[in-house]
Formats: C-alpha cells, structure tokens, sequence
C-alpha cells in the first residue's frame, strides 16, 4: 500500500467517507481519464474538495514501477491512497450468479457512486461464493435486474444489448460505458438501457458482466438453472472487440 500527500487521517477511512475506483494497469492504466471522472465526481458528491488529476496518477505509477497490475486509488478529505493487487489470472473465465435473498445493499444516491461504504456488497459476494456462485445477482422490488457485487450486466436479445438503466441504483461502470459507446461500431448491436426483470433476461441469447478487471464476462447459469449456450456468436464479437479496445487504450497510452 502506498500513503501519499501526508498521513493517514481516521474520519475518511472510519466513517467511510472517501470514493475510490478500481482498474487494470498493463504497461499503463487503461482509462484512466475515465475512471478520474468518475472518482472525482463522487469526491465533489461526498463534498470532498480533493480532485486527482490525471498527471500525478501517472507519475506515481511511473515512480513506483506499478505494471501488469490492478490498481485501486482511494481518496479521502486528507489522504490519496493507492493499492495495488494481482489482475484476475484469467478474465475470460465464466460466472454462476447466486440471486440474494436480500435487497440491494445500497439506495439512491449512494448506490451510484462508488464510495467506501461497501460492506453490503462484499458480504453479498461472500454468501454468493459461500453458496459455490462466483457473484451475487441482486434485483429490485418488482424482479429487475440490478448489478452484481462488482459488476454491471448486459443481456444480449438478438441484435441487442439490454443493460439496466443509470437510474441511481446501480454504478455507472466504466467497461459498461465503453461497450455501450462502441457497442454498434464494432459489432452492429444496438443497445437500449431500461428495466429488464429477471424472466426476461433467462431468455436471453447470452447474458454477461462488465468491469474494469475481467472485462466482458460470460455468465453461464443464474441460480441453479443453466443458461442456453447455443447463441454466442454476438458475445464472443464483442468480448474480441473489447480485447483489442484494451490493446489500442494501452498502446496508445504508451506512445
């Protein structure tokens, strides 16, 4: 763990006052403009008057050698704490969606902001993981779909991509954005963002989770039902298409 820009202060940290954003570094920090948007929104949201900028993100990384790595920043009203940790070994495995019994852990507003009030989530993700599931599937009041713990969700009906609507309950993600910006041009889909429930999307012809660490991931079976693997010609363009996005963002990062 690294503490920069002085000591570590107890109300940021303790009373979870502070925002953070998660991304994958490989010779350089993918998105990084993207996610400092979106981590510097939440700071102004928390009355945080901290704002990171770009160009000290990469010399700390420069400084301190940090490659082939996820990278979390943290930030708080006195502290910029970055934490580094192994990228998942293989992104393009599959997930198993354990449905929570529970309501979403997080109401507007704070369940669109990544903030460092996350206990919720990650207790959801370890009864998920308890459970043999490899992510929690959470749902609203009327059956729809939510996100998971750390991930948003994409269902693919045809030539389209269903994906809840930023509507306050969910975190607007970085990968969901850039599928959603390049979703047509790199594959043709078209992409519509509204309700979704839960019987709609099992009749999908391929269902899978974003994030800034595994990418596009496949989702295989919702609770103990499997899902059809016989349609998964537009996913699999889309997650070839993702590779080389990151290919592109990376190599132009480094020029």
């Amino acid at each position: 763990m690294l503490i920069v820009n002085g000591t570590l202060q107890i109300e940021g940290h303790t009373f979870e006052h502070g925002a953070f954003t998660t991304l994958a570094v490989l010779q350089q920090p993918l998105w990084l403009d993207r996610h400092l948007a979106r981590l510097n929104q939440t700071a102004r949201f928390l009355g945080l008057t901290r704002q990171v900028r770009a160009g000290e993100i990469r010399k700390l990384i420069q400084i301190h050698q940090i490659k082939d790595t996820a990278l979390k920043i943290i930030i708080s009203a006195d502290n910029l704490v970055l934490v580094t940790r192994p990228l998942p070994e293989d992104p393009t495995l599959v997930s198993r969606l354990w449905i929570s019994p529970l309501p979403h852990p997080e109401q507007p507003p704070l369940a669109s902001h990544k903030t460092l009030n996350r206990c919720g989530y990650a207790l959801g993700q370890e009864q998920a993981i308890t459970a043999g599931f490899t992510d929690v599937l959470w749902l609203g009041q009327a059956n729809e779909v939510l996100e998971t713990a750390g991930a948003n969700i994409v269902a693919i009906m045809k030539n389209t991509l269903v994906t809840p609507p930023l509507d306050g309950r969910i975190l607007p993600g970085i990968v969901r954005e850039i599928v959603i910006d390049r979703a047509h041009k790199i594959s043709g889909l078209t992409v519509l963002q509204r309700p979704l429930r839960l019987d709609e999307m099992m009749h999908a012809d391929a269902i899978f989770l974003t994030n800034s660490l595994i990418g596009i991931r496949q989702v295989v079976a919702i609770g103990d039902q499997p899902l059809d693997q016989t349609h998964q010609d537009n996913l699999q363009k889309l997650q070839q298409a993702y590779q080389a996005a990151v290919r592109a963002e990376d190599l132009r990062c480094t020029m």
